[in-house]
């Protein structure tokens, strides 16, 4: 046979692999490793990436009763290394969350196991024979075997992690083959059974490195900080080591680049003044020592993690995590993704104010942790280990089945090499904070074993585990090295109950607020009970990037995403993938200016507008303000910017205030506002000057809003009423009216025989679901809210004055159930040519709460320019519009809508008390409410947001669809996350909605 059965063997993990080390390259000099900016430009580094030739096969029966050299004679195509073969045309796309993308049979797989073979010729000088040379593969996807020159070398598995073989006894002067056959399932499977698109090859980075026969292979960096943190030691712990070498020199720099000390003989090193290193300001040091014939570089960030009464301090300060899960992900390469898109990827947090990054489920890449080092993130580094799919197992019940695997004592070495495979390369990072074992693999032996060899390995770092929550409670279980509890998208109520009052462990959420679609709705409420209780060190939310693939591209190159069955699987679940902070190609959704809103580093405290003075409160945890940032005040009466000022903003340390002189005086009898801009005055690690921070507005005087009238020429005719079955028709002299009896609703409005109408006004309860409206979707629907029939009861009208009013009676009644709206609406029409309703709605209490409540009418699509009083600049609901304030704002009506991979409500902007839609000459429609509403407006219609399945699939109505609601629910996070809170659920008795139409 071609190849021995190591891949359905958990006592075989990996075969002639070197033992892990922490990860280092060597470079030949002092100066190549002062200044190489990457490390391919280290003489000992030989980079093996690029295009490899490549052979697919369906079975791994395709090739076992083969030698390897005539594989290779077989080789037609070329693939790049690094990649996954799904990406690059070869094997089935599929997206599955929870289920194992194989039957649950271990530790066997399918005999149908697709198989890829990778060849590459490489050279080697004849001079460097006397070498060593090590085999580096960064990330093999499931398992794979080695041969060099015709000779197996050896096997290795675990996904994401770095496989080194010693390859220097095959090797011969001139032209090498290096070839490899990557298994796409092993026994590895059931425990990388991670929520994504599952993707096979060599995805991570392939490279020699060249050594020295005596030399350094293992070491640690070990550092000590004073208790005034003033003063710091640094030592170096050679762990494997040849003896016939040592240290014969060392530089260390100051981050600013100034050499501090240098030496011959290594022993431990004493920093007076040390610069501390955190997110706010990474500090790092740069130590180059010489080991022989090889000289090696390391970043140092002095800094102390720890827990102290169970709240997570770093440099002797508490400190919280704004975070979040990010896979790697890309929409044409899937799992390999280049060191340009991780660095555009940490630019985007840093924009938005994330301070903590989670290695959703398993280790990045060593590269990634020298970024996080280098810009300041605090990061938990995840093992590859997820078992969720036990759970899926027929007939025993979702989390009965949890433990199946985890309290299986044949796993423990599994688990351990997992959790080895995390630390040993990573342990030099000066990012990473704590361990994290893995995630959703349930509990039992092979978990406290891996804690235990968790804190064998690293005693320092803490060490976290969620899935500790499903341990059965029957069974003894082992926390004594569990560092914190941890939970995923609990409830407000649960969290504070069993985690926070009376706290036995520090506590974080691992995930919370699942960012999938239109969301999420919850981030304030959790924000304010981290502040609230010093013990709960924050959370990470899931997740930071859509997963999705490319479909097509449409004319103008732009990518058409497909999720989950798209790729033509059998087995998916669906769009669940999509569910981030970022579109695919890096476009921040709207939830991300949430997050970026309630993490704002500066915010106004107070403001007294007695003695005219603001109280501004910086909320970093270690950084002063200094000279990074610039503001702008503004003063806003009813709704308009009357005033404006560059503000010179003090240096504020860390969590303090200062309070600051007014430029102006507010006047005391109108609606008063003052808005704080801020930006970044000056280039900060990844970000430009001018960067914008945040936007913060605080209410100074609440007086009832000043709404502007609208003149019109009143129109002295007489009033003419002419009744039909199903309409009224309404005239005055050049105005017309006509009430459409079936929808309950003005259809005609026209001036001049102009109108703006192009569909009647409807009453509404539906909104086209989110994502995080899907488990609430069906409810809604069996209770019939989407497309209910409108019932006329009832139509009386009189002549009031100068005005005509009538009073309606209609509900909105479903097939087969009891009515879901009851609406008795007043509409007044003026001589002026207006249209004014008062409407109170009753809904049903037997039902559940409503989507929204309101109306839709169908405008014409030239009204392309919308200014609006109310909450913006971004989309608004009751609990998602931290990052919108209240004001004028003007926009385009096609920016509205939000263009998710799956249609669904977004753009909604509430509190709005007047809209203005117009035509390019003016000509529109002006709706105002003293009361408030919320509106809508998209060029898609609810029918189709609710049916269509793909953004780029979305046909435009024929029209300009304007939703005007009385109110809306809320967006919450309940695809993953908690029920929508109740105060965010629309469950009032009756609602009332109040407007004003004048055409213009």
């Amino acid at each position: 046979m071609l190849i021995e059965n190591f891949y359905e063997n958990v006592d075989m993990l990996h075969v002639n692999m070197m033992p892990r080390r922490n990860y280092y390259i060597p470079f030949e000099s002092a100066e190549a490793a002062l200044t190489a900016s990457r490390r391919s430009q280290s003489a000992r580094f030989l980079d093996l990436n690029g295009q490899w030739q490549f052979s697919y096969y369906a079975s791994i029966l395709d090739v076992l009763d083969w030698t390897l050299e005539d594989l290779i004679a077989t080789h037609k195509d070329s693939i790049a290394v690094p990649s996954t073969w799904q990406n690059s045309g070869y094997d089935q796309l599929n997206y599955t969350n929870v289920r194992y993308a194989i039957p649950f049979d271990p530790p066997f797989v399918p005999t149908d196991n697709p198989v890829g073979l990778y060849t590459r010729a490489f050279s080697v000088e004849e001079a460097d024979l006397g070498l060593d040379f090590h085999l580096n593969f960064e990330g093999v996807d499931s398992a794979f075997y080695v041969w060099v020159n015709g000779q197996w070398v050896g096997y290795s598995q675990v996904s994401h992690s770095i496989s080194e073989f010693d390859v220097t006894p095959y090797l011969q002067a001139g032209e090498n083959q290096l070839s490899v056959l990557v298994l796409k399932w092993s026994d590895g499977t059931y425990f990388e059974d991670q929520d994504k698109f599952r993707t096979s090859g060599i995805f991570r980075d392939v490279y020699l490195l060249k050594r020295p026969k005596q030399h350094l292979f293992h070491y640690l960096v070990q550092q000590e900080l004073t208790d005034d943190f003033s003063k710091a030691s640094l030592d170096l712990d050679f762990l494997v080591m040849d003896p016939d070498v040592t240290v014969s020199a060392y530089k260390l720099y100051s981050p600013d680049g100034q050499l501090l000390e240098e030496g011959q003989d290594w022993s431990a090193l004493t920093v007076e003044n040390v610069a501390l290193w955190t997110a706010e300001t990474p500090e790092l040091y740069t130590l180059v020592f010489q080991v022989g014939g090889e000289w090696f570089r390391e970043r140092v960030g002095f800094r102390r993690f720890e827990f102290i009464e169970n709240v997570l301090h770093l440099n002797g300060r508490p400190i919280k995590l704004y975070g979040v899960n990010q896979h790697d992900s890309r929409p044409r390469t899937g799992a390999t993704v280049t060191i340009e898109e991780q660095i555009e990827d940490l630019r985007l947090m840093k924009e938005h104010h994330v301070n903590a990054i989670r290695t959703a489920h398993y280790p990045k890449a060593p590269e990634f942790y020298e970024l996080c080092d280098q810009y300041g993130f605090y990061v938990m580094s995840e093992a590859d280990v997820e078992e969720h799919g036990v759970v899926e197992l027929y007939g025993r019940g979702w989390n009965a089945n949890y433990n199946k695997l985890a309290d299986d004592p044949r796993y423990i070495e599994v688990i351990k090499d997992r959790v080895a495979a995390s630390i040993i390369p990573n342990q030099n990072f000066a990012s990473i904070f704590m361990w994290s074992m893995g995630n959703e693999a349930g509990f039992g032996v092979t978990f406290e074993e891996g804690l235990k060899y968790a804190y064998k390995l690293d005693p320092i770092r803490p060490r976290h585990y969620e899935a500790f929550h499903y341990a059965d409670p029957e069974r003894d279980n082992d926390t004594t090295y569990l560092s914190c509890y941890s939970r995923m998208y609990p409830t407000l109520e649960e969290t504070e109950e069993l985690y926070l009052k009376h706290p036995e462990k520090p506590f974080v959420l691992c995930e919370y607020s699942h960012a999938m679609g239109n969301g999420p709705g919850d981030l304030r409420a959790y924000y304010e009970l981290m502040q609230q209780y010093p013990t709960f060190m924050g959370g990470f939310v899931w997740e930071w990037c859509d997963h999705a693939i490319v479909l097509a591209e449409d004319e103008n190159g732009k990518a058409q995403f497909g999720y989950g069955g798209d790729d033509g699987s059998r087995f998916n679940d669906g769009n669940f993938c999509v569910d981030g902070l970022v579109s695919p190609d890096r476009v921040p959704h709207q939830g991300l200016k949430e997050f970026q809103a309630i993490h704002r580093p500066i915010v106004i405290k107070a403001v007294d507008p007695e003695k005219g003075t603001v109280t501004l409160e910086n909320k970093l945890f270690f950084a002063a303000t200094g000279t990074r940032f610039k503001a702008k005040l503004e003063l806003q009466e009813n709704g308009k910017v009357v005033a404006e000022y560059a503000l010179v903003l003090p240096d504020i340390p860390a969590k303090q205030t200062a309070e600051l002189e007014l430029p102006f005086t507010f006047n005391t009898a109108v609606l008063t506002h003052l808005n704080l801009h801020v930006a970044l005055a000056e280039n900060q690690s990844l970000l430009p000057a001018g960067t914008f921070v945040s936007s913060e507005q605080v209410l100074v005087f609440d007086h009832a809003l000043v709404l502007p009238e609208v003149e019109r020429a009143v129109n002295t005719a007489d009033w003419q009423v002419e009744e039909f079955a199903d309409r009224l028709e309404i005239s005055k002299g050049n105005l017309v009216w006509t009430f459409d009896k079936t929808s309950g609703g003005f259809s005609d409005w026209s001036v001049d025989d102009q109108s703006q109408l192009e569909s009647p006004m409807t009453w509404t309860v539906w909104r086209a679901p989110t994502d995080n409206d899907r488990r609430v979707r069906q409810a809604w629907q069996d209770a019939g809210f989407y497309q209910p029939l409108t019932k006329f009861y009832s139509c009386d009208w009189e002549q009031n004055g100068e005005d005509f009013v009538l009073h309606t009676h209609v509900g909105l009644t479903p097939i087969y159930r009891e009515k879901v709206l009851d609406v008795q609406a007043t509409w007044t029409l003026t001589a002026a040519g207006q249209i004014k309703v008062s409407s109170h709605m009753t809904r049903n209490p037997l039902h559940p709460f409503l989507p929204r409540v309101g109306l839709q009418l169908g405008l014409k699509k030239d009204l392309s320019q919308a200014t609006y009083l109310g909450q913006g600049p971004w989309e608004a609901y009751q609990d998602k519009q931290e990052a919108s304030y209240f004001g004028q704002f003007e926009s385009p009506v096609a920016d509205f809508y939000e263009h998710h991979i799956r249609p669904q409500e977004s753009g909604s902007h509430v509190g709005a008390h007047q809209l203005i839609l117009q035509n390019q000459v003016g000509q529109g429609l002006h709706i105002q409410s003293q009361e408030g509403f919320s509106f809508n407006a998209s060029y898609y219609s609810l029918e189709t947001l609710t049916e269509t399945k793909h953004d780029h699939e979305l046909v435009e109505a024929d029209y300009l669809v304007l939703l005007l609601d009385a109110k809306q629910a809320g967006i919450g996070s309940n695809s993953c996350g908690p029920e929508l809170a109740e105060n965010y659920k629309l469950l009032d008795e009756s609602f009332h909605l109040e407007l004003t139409f004048n055409m213009l």
